[in-house]
């Protein structure tokens, strides 16, 4: 599992953990991400997971922020 801590642009202390996991045959990404008023759980396929990694790349690269 892939740990993450820090704050954000409003200086509010977020928490990203990233973990693997299979479903049958099919493996999974546990994406986790907590801040002091929300949390956001995800589980995707590592297929989906490779496309967000890519897509959120592509976006970064560009200065969309």
């Amino acid at each position: 599992m892939s740990y993450r801590s820090f704050y954000n642009e409003a200086r509010r202390k977020v928490r990203i953990s990233v973990g693997a996991g299979v479903r049958g045959a099919m493996p999974l990404v546990h994406i986790i991400i907590q801040g002091p008023y929300s949390t956001s759980e995800n589980e995707v396929t590592r297929r989906e997971a490779e496309e967000l990694y890519s897509a959120l790349g592509e976006h970064l690269a560009e200065g969309d922020r």
